[in-house]
C-alpha cells in the first residue's frame, strides 16, 4: 500500500487486481509489516480486533516516532441501526484517546488517516435531514 500512495490518493483512482487481492481482510492476529520508502524503514503494526487489549500491545510502539491512527468515516451514522454506529464511533475515539495519553505516547507524533469519505458522502446524500441533525447534535 504504501509503496504505491501515490496512484492510491489520486481523485480517478482505479483499483487493480492486484489492488483487490492484497486488500485487507478481517482478521484477529497482529500484522507487523516493514516497507522501506527510500532510505526510510517504515514499520506498521495493525492491531485489527486487538485493539481492546491495547495494554497488552503497547511494547509494539515504544520504539515508534510517529504513530498513524486510521479512522473510518463511514459507520453507517444514518441508519436504523444508530446505536451500534454510535458505538463504533465511540469505541474508535475511547481508542485514540487511550492512545495519546498512555505514558509511553507523550512524546510521540500522531497523524490521524480519515478513510473511506466516499462512502461517507454516499451516506450524507442518501440521509434525511431529520437523520443528519441528530448525527450533527451529539
Amino acid at each position: 500500500f504504501i509503496r504505491h500512495v501515490d496512484r492510491i490518493i489520486q481523485e480517478d483512482y482505479i483499483p487493480t487486481l492486484q489492488d483487490i487481492l492484497v486488500m485487507r481482510q478481517p482478521s484477529k492476529a497482529i500484522r507487523e509489516t516493514l516497507t522501506l520508502i527510500g532510505t526510510t524503514a517504515v514499520r506498521t503494526v495493525d492491531l485489527a480486533e486487538q485493539s481492546h487489549y491495547l495494554h497488552k500491545h503497547l511494547h509494539y510502539f515504544e520504539s515508534v516516532d510517529t504513530v498513524m491512527f486510521i479512522v473510518s468515516l463511514s459507520n453507517r451514522l444514518f441508519s436504523s441501526h444508530q446505536a451500534e454506529a454510535e458505538s463504533e464511533l465511540e469505541a474508535s475515539v475511547r481508542l485514540f484517546e487511550t492512545i495519546v495519553t498512555s505514558p509511553h505516547m507523550l512524546k510521540k507524533d500522531f497523524v490521524v488517516f480519515l478513510n473511506k469519505l466516499d462512502l461517507l458522502r454516499s451516506e450524507i446524500e442518501e440521509a434525511s435531514s431529520d437523520d443528519i441533525a441528530s448525527v450533527c447534535e451529539g
